[in-house]
């Protein structure tokens, strides 16, 4: 696996370069979080009785959310800060009205 560079601005100017194979595991961490939880609902859809549907879903919860803190403490603040302005609603359409007024 190569070398990951990844060049990230944050407010105030600040940049964070961040490389290597720990990035890499943080962003795979918070990758499998999103993918536990969307397992969650799908073992909804799963014939099988009330009870394994319930101890499923919680273990799929528990491993989510572990996963998504271990990633978190390993990316840092700054990471999560950038990534987390790309899922906030609010920002896509400000940004979408940024461009329109610029054209």
């Amino acid at each position: 696996m190569a070398n990951c560079v990844v060049h990230s601005k944050l407010p105030f100017g600040q940049t964070l370069v961040s490389t290597g194979k720990k990035y890499i595991i943080g962003i795979y961490l918070i990758a499998l979080s999103c993918i536990m939880y969307g397992g969650v609902i799908i073992v909804l859809f799963i014939p099988f009785t009330a009870q394994i549907k319930f101890t499923l879903a919680i273990i799929l919860a528990i491993i989510g959310e572990i996963a998504g803190w271990i990633g978190a403490l390993i990316l840092g603040k700054e990471v999560l800060f950038r990534y987390r302005r790309f899922l906030n609603p609010f920002y896509w359409f400000r940004q979408k009205k940024q461009n329109q007024d610029q054209r």
